[in-house]
């Protein structure tokens, strides 16, 4: 009898292990919050490298807490923004686009999240002087362009437009760099 009450008691706990693991811990999303704004503190004063170290912290209480794919999208867009800046661009890159497959999967491939993440990517193809992987970036962000009303998201991406465009002109692609070009004016 004692052999099945033991038995029984390791099923119970296994279940509840199970369970608890699958659930996403509260005191993480509160450590990530933390670690966030830590990272967005650190980035609005120029400092990269202590926001480098927040958003990565952020990125591991996703994972430690089980914390789902919108937390996940939002910590490796926000650390592969950084990494950018910081010329890190192979990591920049992997970041990147792990955010641009999870918020595809979320909220759709034209989703106003998706952009912003289609020209951080763009930004980091141009630095790592890989134009040929954003140009179709830049392509694909053209016609949600129109949900960007104002702000430094739209003049970042009219900036975005006209380098690319800028880089085109000097490769010899002259349509291409007048099509980007009409599109920065537009913005």
């Amino acid at each position: 009898m004692r052999r099945r009450a033991q038995l029984i008691l390791a099923v119970v706990l296994l279940a509840a292990s199970l369970l608890f693991v699958g659930c996403s811990n509260p005191l993480n999303q509160a450590t990530y919050q933390k670690y966030r704004k830590m990272g967005e503190t650190a980035s609005a004063a120029g400092n990269w490298e202590r926001a480098e170290e927040a958003y990565y912290r952020a990125g591991v209480n996703v994972k430690i807490g089980y914390l789902g794919p919108a937390y996940e999208a939002d910590a490796s867009y926000n650390l592969g923004r950084v990494k950018r800046v910081l010329g890190k661009f192979d990591e920049s890159e992997a970041l990147l686009k792990r955010a641009l497959e999870l918020d595809e999967e979320l909220i759709g491939k034209d989703g106003l999240q998706v952009g912003y993440v289609l020209v951080e990517l763009a930004v980091t193809y141009y630095y790592a002087k890989k134009y040929e992987k954003g140009i179709p970036l830049l392509d694909r962000l053209e016609p949600m362009l129109g949900q960007y009303k104002t702000g430094q998201v739209r003049a970042f991406m009219k900036q975005t437009y006209q380098t690319y465009a800028g880089e085109l002109a000097r490769r010899g692609m002259p349509e291409k760099a007048q099509h980007f070009e009409t599109i920065a004016a537009s913005l």
